[in-house]
């Protein structure tokens, strides 16, 4: 994920969903300037939701989602 705010960014965590149900979330780890990285510890398969939500240090933040096709 790539991620940036005016003054800092402090933290981007990570959701992943399936039919309404939490399956993994957790924080990103900066990855170097504006990246980002999150990896998964379960299998997806079929269709999911991931949720990214970045913040600053105020706590203000910004949710982006998305559904993709998880391998499993």
């Amino acid at each position: 994920v790539q991620a940036r705010d005016d003054v800092v960014v402090a933290g981007v965590s990570v959701r992943i969903s399936a039919a309404e149900t939490v399956l993994e979330q957790g924080d990103a780890t900066q990855a170097g300037g504006l990246w980002w990285e999150y990896v998964t510890q379960t299998a997806v398969s079929g269709k999911a939701s991931v949720v990214v939500r970045v913040a600053d240090l105020a706590g203000n933040g910004c949710e982006r989602g998305w559904e993709v096709e998880g391998r499993g």
